[in-house]
């Protein structure tokens, strides 16, 4: 009849199994993660059945309110303008779906017939709006539709109108970024100008371009300056770059201007940032740098010496090029603040790694092992910071799509991005976990995508979790 998807939690899933039934029986097709086969790409597979289904049905108790699963499979169904169904189970109606009418199931009963017809009556609605509008397509050269509804958009203005999830609508952000992504977007973000001139004074002896796929020893041959600030005369722009004479570190200098944060892929929220100019190191802090601090006696040495293959590496010679592990959030931020810089922002860490034409990934689009260091199945450890040339962004910033993933300064929060400031933001006020970013040498390719977040506790040390330091201009 249609296809229904149903979140929940996998402490409901007694009741889920029981409404499973009775939808069946009236002739829906209906899928939960019940049916996930051993090897599928989770969030792949999650959002290609949330995109074919006609409904949405969402079990609302105090577990789910709370699973990130849950809450990131609303978010998704909402951006895609999917006809959502709570059901609440357990506690209170949530916030974040205060404006929608749902069906009260507490104490463990099944919905009223007037939930199925109604539901029945969606179906059928999507149904007949997709052939009527497959009917009623006007014959005109789809190339020439996307090149008119683009000018209009440049025309109005309402290009980057998706700050505010709410006052702008879903139908609106959908119907937008289906309009404008894999052609227009990419092409409009590419012509926007940084604030900053061209730089004249240290740069990489190439400008940034696609790099290619050559694995090769990393050797930075800029000049060293003797501080991370430069002179007043100095006219910045991407390629500026400057050297730590406490860690030695190459700084290197990201514009101020507007980036897009986010993407309709999954539950992160796209929206428009601007950030002031600011400095990111280039590369993940190394063993050889965390080892300065601790033998400063400022800094707590690494939960452990090893790393996944190798029973020493932290005080190893042979990796003193490679990025530190088994260091906490704390750690990362007492050494940053050793050195006189701080964690990087969630927003500088993607800006630095998307630039200004919304990049999937650093370099670009599409991803190998030729690229970067990451999925297990490329290295399977850590690798020296920088060897990977084809995992560099625009601005020149190294292993952002893979080696190591990365502490960064602010606190985890899946609706962030629904009210997040347009300006500098630094995240939210507390939380419980701190946002990691990038891939990792472990991890899968939804990770090494430039806007995917997850929350980590602060204390966590892992083996494939290290971080770089940021600096505000």
């Amino acid at each position: 009849m249609g296809h229904i998807f149903i979140s929940y939690s996998r402490t409901d899933k007694d009741y889920v199994k029981r409404l499973v039934d009775a939808l069946e029986t009236r002739g829906f097709n209906v899928w939960y993660d019940l049916e996930m086969l051993t090897g599928d790409e989770w969030v792949e597979h999650i959002t290609n059945r949330i995109d074919a289904c006609d409904a949405f049905i969402v079990v609302m108790t105090k577990s789910s309110e709370f699973s990130k699963w849950v809450r990131r499979e609303v978010l998704y169904a909402m951006q895609k303008d999917k006809r959502i169904f709570p059901l609440l189970l357990q506690g209170d109606l949530w916030m974040l779906l205060q404006d929608k009418n749902y069906s009260d199931v507490i104490g463990g009963g099944l919905p009223d017939e007037r939930f199925f017809r109604h539901l029945e009556s969606v179906v059928s609605q999507n149904k007949d709006r997709g052939l009527a509008e497959k009917e009623e397509k006007p014959q005109v050269p789809e190339e020439k539709v996307k090149t008119e509804e683009v000018k209009r958009l440049i025309k109005s203005g309402n290009i980057y109108q998706v700050k505010r999830f709410r006052s702008f609508g879903v139908v609106g952000i959908v119907l937008l970024f289906f309009i404008l992504g894999g052609f227009g977007l990419n092409s409009l973000f590419r012509k926007l100008p940084e604030t900053t001139p061209t730089p004249t004074i240290q740069s990489f002896t190439e400008t940034p371009k696609p790099p290619t796929e050559t694995l090769a020893p990393f050797t930075p041959t800029l000049t060293e300056t003797a501080s991370p600030s430069p002179t007043p005369t100095t006219v910045l722009g991407i390629g500026s770059s400057s050297r730590s004479l406490k860690d030695d570190m190459l700084l290197l200098y990201v514009p101020a201007g507007e980036f897009m944060m986010g993407s309709l892929d999954w539950s992160q929220v796209a929206h428009k940032v601007f950030l002031d100019a600011y400095w990111i190191d280039q590369t993940e802090v190394t063993n050889a740098m965390y080892g300065k601090c601790v033998e400063a006696k400022q800094c707590e040495p690494p939960e452990k010496n090893r790393s996944q293959s190798r029973s020493s590496y932290f005080d190893d010679p042979g990796f003193a090029n490679y990025p530190v592990v088994y260091v906490s959030w704390y750690d990362a931020m007492t050494y940053c603040s050793w050195v006189g810089r701080a964690l990087p922002t969630e927003a500088q860490w993607e800006k630095a790694a998307r630039g200004q034409d919304d990049r999937t990934y650093p370099w670009g689009e599409n991803i190998n092992c030729n690229k970067a260091n990451y999925d297990n199945s490329c290295i399977g450890d850590t690798t020296a910071v920088g060897k990977y040339l084809g995992d560099k962004s625009l601005y020149g910033v190294y292993d952002l799509g893979g080696n190591v993933s990365e502490w960064v300064r602010d606190w985890y929060d899946d609706l962030y991005y629904l009210n997040s400031p347009s300006e500098n933001p630094s995240g939210p006020e507390n939380g419980q976990n701190k946002v990691k970013r990038g891939g990792s040498w472990s991890s899968g390719i939804y990770a090494a995508r430039s806007y995917f977040r997850f929350g980590v506790n602060p204390n966590d040390k892992e083996n494939y979790l290290g971080f770089r330091c940021s600096l505000s201009q």
